[in-house]
């Protein structure tokens, strides 16, 4: 017996042993082919061997990393194993080790060299086609070009599938000639024997039977930049995609069935509202919300920003402005043309080529009517006004004299129904305010919730006389009713509804209530 169970051979010669070599390179060659065809992890048998970390091992050690990583690939003979040893021998406390670090970075350097580059996707073919095979070819090409138009296929995961494929050859962008003909298959391209070998010879870029899946993929699907090889990336791509919400253009239509349109118009409560006729007015606009109901802007937008740039795509940005403001409880919608003007004040051009928008800077400058910057360099700055001068001003609710000597007798009717019927007028609106089936605005309520509430009070009111009641408790301008702007006019105890913290009183001095009562409910509070 030449071997002994559980023990490695006296020797390296296998049966198929190719001849010994003379020179180091040709077998480090070989032993880097055959690891990186069966993508062999060659310091995996060789590091538990190292015990002291230090990368050497013993020439036994060596021989039984050798059998592990190769003898079902490539055999080694025993003039290569001695010149293996020789080239990375070092004597090492009495004996003598071998270098297996060294010896694995030699062969990932022999690797790399035959390792195959990416190249772009559009080569040369290594054997030239004549002009006739060359216009079959491309007959070939436009047929499989309208089937994958048409079906929407997606070609590029069939060949990556194979390409990472441990039980093939590890090679850059290249399939098999098999492997193209079965990714062909399983795409359902029919194609004849002629065909398949003049498609195998014109992508064969490089002579060994290789097919370049890469540049075939994009003949045969322009629109596909996932494979190019171009310095650019993605970019085309992204472009290509950014205004159908990730579909390609033929297929999407500008709102989609059951999703919110891609601009900023949702059809909401404000059908008229004027437009801003700048960014600056935009910023108050927004500034006004801001101090009103103390939002946090920042918050939206920081998880978009993944890389802690400060910097988000249009897209994001706009779905964070929809979530701060227009879904929110302040409801402040933004119009199109306003979107638009924002993102071009706060455009910035991305590292990749792309373009965002700096969303820092955006919140920073709405921020200022809430903390104005740099005090502490300027701690005697009046910033009352300063803050007040970012806020908008109130929508002017112009009226004729005739207009208000007519609202003035309406209301002072309401007023007469309330007191002498001792009905509360704030309830009904009350609760629509705080329903979750329609708006949900501070304080205000729809035009259509101010008709059902008078309705519910037993209050009815002429079409006219309604229209001005809407005109002048629309204080936003957005189409709503201030309803306790109402309630304080037509009712003179709701007082309570009112957002200045001082308690009213009445004639002479008194309180209005008398201990949570609108009249004393004992003799000795009387007088």
């Amino acid at each position: 017996m030449t071997t002994q169970p559980g023990r490695p051979p006296t020797t390296n010669d296998m049966p198929g042993s190719p001849p010994p070599s003379q020179a180091l390179a040709p077998v480090l060659s070989r032993l880097a082919g055959a690891a990186a065809r069966h993508r062999v992890r060659i310091e995996e048998c060789f590091a538990d061997f190292d015990r002291h970390r230090d990368g050497t091992i013993t020439v036994p050690q060596f021989s039984i990393g050798l059998q592990q990583a190769w003898s079902k690939y490539e055999k080694i003979s025993e003039p290569d194993f001695q010149l293996l040893v020789a080239a990375f021998i070092v004597q090492k406390s009495g004996a003598w080790h071998v270098k297996w670090k060294d010896f694995c970075e030699a062969v990932t350097a022999a690797n790399c060299a035959m390792t195959r580059v990416a190249k772009p996707h559009a080569v040369t073919p290594s054997a030239p086609l004549t002009m006739e095979e060359d216009a079959e070819m491309r007959t070939c090409l436009a047929r499989f070009q309208h089937l994958c138009a048409t079906r929407r296929l997606s070609v590029v995961p069939f060949f990556t599938d194979l390409n990472r494929s441990r039980r093939s050859m590890n090679d850059v962008d290249h399939v098999s000639r098999a492997q193209f003909a079965q990714c062909l298959s399983s795409l359902g391209l029919e194609y004849s024997g002629r065909e398949l070998d003049l498609l195998q010879r014109a992508f064969d870029d490089s002579g060994d039977g290789y097919v370049n899946y890469v540049s075939f993929t994009k003949e045969i699907c322009p629109e596909n930049y996932v494979g190019s090889r171009e310095a650019t990336g993605r970019i085309e791509e992204a472009k290509m995609f950014a205004s159908s919400g990730g579909f390609l253009s033929s297929k999407v239509t500008v709102a989609q069935p059951g999703r919110a349109p891609l601009m900023g118009e949702y059809p909401r409560l404000v059908q008229d509202k004027p437009l801003a006729p700048t960014v600056q007015d935009v910023m108050k606009r927004l500034q006004t919300k801001i101090a009103k109901f103390h939002i946090g802007v920042e918050p939206f937008f920081k998880d978009h920003d993944r890389h802690v740039c400060g910097v988000t795509s249009c897209a994001q940005f706009r779905s964070s402005l929809d979530l701060a403001f227009s879904r929110s409880y302040c409801r402040h919608d933004l119009l199109a043309e306003e979107l638009n003007a924002l993102e071009e004040c706060y455009k910035v051009k991305r590292a990749d080529g792309g373009e965002g928008i700096m969303y820092k800077k955006f919140c920073r400058d709405l921020d200022e009517v809430l903390t104005l910057p740099n005090l502490e360099y300027n701690p005697t700055a009046p910033v009352e006004e300063i803050q007040a001068t970012f806020l908008a001003p109130p929508m002017p609710v112009a009226l004729s004299p005739a207009e208000e000597a007519r609202l003035a007798e309406v209301l002072a009717t309401i007023k007469t129904r309330f007191k002498f019927r001792h009905v509360e007028a704030k309830p009904p609106y009350a609760d629509f305010q705080h329903s979750q089936n329609s708006e949900m605005m501070i304080d205000h309520v729809t035009r259509q919730q101010f008709a059902q509430s008078l309705h519910k009070l037993g209050i009815q009111l002429a079409e006219a006389d309604l229209a001005l009641i809407f005109r002048k408790f629309d204080d936003l301008g957005e189409g709503s009713v201030n309803y306790i702007g109402f309630c304080q006019a037509v009712d003179e105890q709701e007082w309570q509804s009112g957002r200045s913290l001082q308690v009213p009183y009445g004639a002479g001095g008194k309180p209005i209530l008398a201990n949570g009562f609108r009249k004393p409910n004992s003799a000795f509070a009387i007088g």
